[in-house]
């Protein structure tokens, strides 16, 4: 997601692509309205599994997707 996040910033035809697709379901109103939630979701089952002695790389991946995601939404 960070990635797909980043080359969407530089590129405006994919940005335009990625802002304009539809929803997967009823329940959104644009298709990324869906990934802000995962990516939370994602880093709260990360963080869960920190105290066992997994690394933090995934939780700190997780927040440098959603800034990602954010600047791209701010752009959009």
């Amino acid at each position: 997601m960070k990635y797909l996040f980043n080359i969407a910033q530089k590129s405006e035809i994919l940005s335009n692509y990625i802002a304009n697709l539809p929803p997967p379901t009823y329940q959104f109103k644009r298709y990324i309205d869906w990934i802000e939630e995962y990516i939370d979701n994602y880093r709260e089952y990360n963080l869960n599994w920190v105290s066992y002695g997994f690394s933090m790389k995934r939780v700190e991946t997780s927040v440098e997707a959603l800034k990602a995601y954010n600047a791209f939404k701010d752009a959009v």
